[in-house]
């Protein structure tokens, strides 16, 4: 087992889709291409559900007439992208962190302010 890394836009946005539930490949192509608004190629998608399948993520099942293939996540798959969604809210925490500032003549401690804000802002004493 390879360790599978979700180092783009493409990969993640595959991911939850198919924690939505299962989708044929044909459908993640047309459906990631759509909320990214880019072409998005077989290339970009099936190695990728290959990558997921070889470490029990995902699993591949042949339905309807045309024997189509579904892909499904698997109770390992549905714990590795609650960890990936986890690892990405914790980098979007820590890079939205307010900014806060101590002054450095009363210890009141300000957020960040711009400077429009700031011009409308009088003080009286």
């Amino acid at each position: 087992m390879s360790l599978v890394k979700i180092n783009n836009m493409i990969k993640l946005s595959a991911l939850c889709l198919l924690n939505n539930g299962p989708k044929h490949g044909y459908e993640l192509i047309k459906e990631v291409g759509t909320k990214l608004n880019k072409n998005i190629s077989a290339s970009h998608i099936y190695p990728f559900l290959k990558e997921l399948q070889e470490n029990s993520f995902v699993n591949c099942n042949i339905v309807g007439k045309r024997e189509q293939k579904k892909y499904e996540l698997t109770t390992e798959g549905k714990h590795f992208v609650t960890n990936t969604l986890d690892d990405f809210q914790s980098i979007i925490k820590i890079t939205n962190k307010p900014k806060i500032k101590v002054c450095t003549h009363c210890g009141y401690k300000v957020t960040h302010i711009n400077k429009e804000s700031l011009n409308k802002i009088s003080i009286s004493n």
